[in-house]
């Protein structure tokens, strides 16, 4: 029976991927045949930062996806987490809705494998990425997410095996007021609050977001919030910026971590600050920048008798770096140095702490009439491991101005998180011998960009060795940390975004957006079972639909993925948001899971089912011209 269901999984795969292929071939050709008189664009206008050093759309030789603020206010969206969820070749994996908990993944990668950025400052957790997406900024604030797919060790260093995810935050110019107010099932609540204005040539911005919910099972309330202030100032020729901001959550977190425990709770307590200056003398820029991000966390098994087990963390991490821009006539030259230490101090793992020294030297060759290459290479020394090269190289080459391929080698890198070392528990055991993981991905496709239309596909393979992983060989062994010997991932990427033409059709469909992420991993466990690693999404499909209704007023969005995972099942899930908007205010109702799926990323936590919500905005802006 086993072998029969396996065959009938093997042949459905292969029929749904050999199909979205096929769907997305005949929708494009059928776009690119048409209309043969529009004009192209390749945004230059688009200039993104998930590199160290910002390059214009246009000259990126990678798989970048970029949200912007628009797009976000569509989304049936309350957090950063549930952003991130719709961006193909990402995988969310949920603990707890609203922004409560989760993992994040880019191309395969374990939720340790990815680089989470804020405004370029790297807030990855040291004691464990389940803290990475514990991000201080309320929802006003974000101005666009960047995820960059594929290893960033050159430009960021360790942690990007997978991607990097940038997220920007908003940079107001005018004085403006922003205020929501959102409820709606199992007694969820979301109150946001922003304001901007000026005072003695400094802009200062102040965000606040609330939000709470009675949980949708047993043990998975949750009462949130977060604020934000920024200071901003300058001119053409320099610029200085200050960013302090805040986040606490406190969440019942039912079998999160431990099926036997229903009750479990945990508070967690994030700040995060930087503070940089940027001045520009000729043709050099040179930004200097102090950082500082505190992760606290408190654990309880049972919420009602602290006594039974706990366990509290306190993780630091504070540094400065020095990046300098030069622009000549061969193209962009980039040198930059780091320096930070990570501190922990912890009841079950003990204060340990280790320095991190990086250098970086990136050279982008933008003058060679159709083709753009970048070189580059990153050196880091951590305590304990000594010195290590990570370098790497992107090319494109323009064959009209739509149309570009491009290709690229790089190598990453991670060191083991202070859980990895140092934990100890009746189910886990952590690994003083542990070596850092090391990767290299080759990757190569092509991106076409027509007037309204926008395909792009790649693909890539990523060798890695001395994977980390939490294995056991039976269920009676606890999870121990070891580097695994090696593992091979390989896959593709579809994804396309049509605006229709025609009166017709532009007047009511604003935009599909369609893609298809396809994965196979060829691992060495030598009978191993494995906690995180083989937990991928193998197939992985999104459309998302934005249109008009009757009403010129009333807009729509729907979201429709479909999940894959290897040794977890899959399934289907369409979210959707209706707009009212009738400026200075927009009304607004969701529905995640329309249909009401029963699905889990994690076998022991079910999430929610249908979750209708209904809310409202006002957005006020002054014009200081007038």
């Amino acid at each position: 029976m086993d072998k029969t269901r396996n065959n009938h999984h093997k042949i459905f795969s292969f029929r749904f991927k050999y199909l979205v292929i096929a769907v997305f071939v005949i929708i494009n050709a059928g776009l690119m045949a048409q209309d043969t008189t529009l004009t192209y664009d390749l945004e230059e206008e688009i200039v993104v930062t998930a590199g160290r050093y910002p390059t214009a759309f246009k000259n990126v030789a990678r798989s970048i996806s970029i949200i912007n603020e628009t797009e976000i206010s569509a989304l049936p969206v309350n957090s950063i987490q549930e952003i991130i969820q719709y961006c193909p070749g990402v995988d969310l994996k949920q603990r707890g809705p609203a922004g409560v908990q989760a993992d994040i993944g880019i191309r395969g990668s374990s939720f340790e494998q990815t680089l989470v950025l804020i405004d370029g400052v790297r807030v990855n957790d040291p004691q464990t990425g389940h803290h990475n997406l514990n991000i201080p900024v309320p929802m006003s604030n974000v101005s666009r997410i960047e995820i960059l797919k594929g290893p960033g060790s050159r430009f960021y260093g360790p942690n990007a095996l997978g991607g990097v995810i940038n997220i920007i935050t908003t940079r107001q110019k005018e004085p403006s007021v922003f205020v929501s107010a959102l409820a709606g099932d199992f007694g969820l609540y979301d109150t946001e609050f922003s304001s901007g204005f000026s005072a003695a040539k400094v802009f200062h911005s102040l965000a606040i977001q609330k939000s709470g919910s009675n949980g949708y099972r047993q043990g998975t309330d949750f009462n949130n919030w977060s604020a934000m202030y920024s200071a901003r100032c300058g001119s053409e020729n320099h610029h200085s910026s200050f960013t302090l901001s805040y986040m606490d959550k406190q969440f019942g977190a039912g079998g999160f971590y431990a099926s036997n425990f229903p009750d479990q709770w945990e508070h967690t307590k994030t700040i995060f600050m930087q503070n940089e200056y940027g001045f520009k003398i000729r043709n050099l820029n040179l930004q200097p920048r102090v950082f500082w991000r505190m992760n606290k966390d408190k654990f309880l098994l049972e919420r009602g008798n602290p006594d039974f087990y706990q366990n509290n963390h306190q993780t630091d991490i504070y540094g400065a770096d020095v990046q300098a821009e030069y622009i000549s006539s061969i193209g962009v030259t980039g040198v930059g140095i780091e320096y930070s230490r990570e501190k922990i101090n912890s009841s079950g793992l003990g204060k340990h702490e280790r320095d991190k020294t990086g250098l970086f030297l990136e050279q982008q060759m933008l003058n060679l009439e159709r083709i753009n290459l970048t070189l580059g290479v990153a050196g880091f020394y951590y305590s304990g491991w000594g010195w290590k090269a990570w370098p790497g190289m992107d090319v494109s080459y323009r064959i009209n101005h739509a149309l570009r391929i491009y290709g690229s080698a790089n190598k990453a890198f991670r060191p083991p998180t202070f859980t990895e070392l140092y934990y100890n528990s009746p189910a886990d055991q952590g690994n003083l011998r542990l070596k850092p993981e090391e990767s290299m991905e080759i990757e190569s496709g092509f991106i076409f960009v027509k007037e309204r239309l926008n395909f792009s596909a790649c693909i890539f393979k990523r060798n890695s060795k001395n994977l980390i992983d939490w294995v056991r060989l039976t269920e009676q062994d606890k999870w121990t940390a070891m580097n695994i010997t090696k593992m091979d991932m390989k896959g593709f990427e579809l994804a396309t975004h049509v605006s229709p033409s025609g009166k017709a059709l532009s007047g009511m469909l604003r935009e599909i957006r369609l893609s298809y992420n396809y994965l196979q991993a060829g691992q060495s466990l030598a009978g191993y079972q494995s906690k995180y690693v083989l937990n991928y999404l193998k197939h992985q499909f999104i459309a998302g639909i934005n249109h008009t209704l009757a009403l010129n007023h009333l807009n729509a969005n729907w979201q429709i993925r479909y999940e894959d995972r290897l040794n977890s099942g899959k399934y289907w899930l369409a979210d959707a948001k209706i707009n009212y908007d009738c400026k200075p205010f927009q009304v607004f109702l969701e529905a995640t899971n329309l249909f009401n799926q029963t699905y889990h990323y994690f076998s022991a936590v079910n999430m929610p089912g249908r979750w209708i919500k209904l809310g409202i905005n006002y957005k006020l802006s002054f014009d200081m011209k007038e």
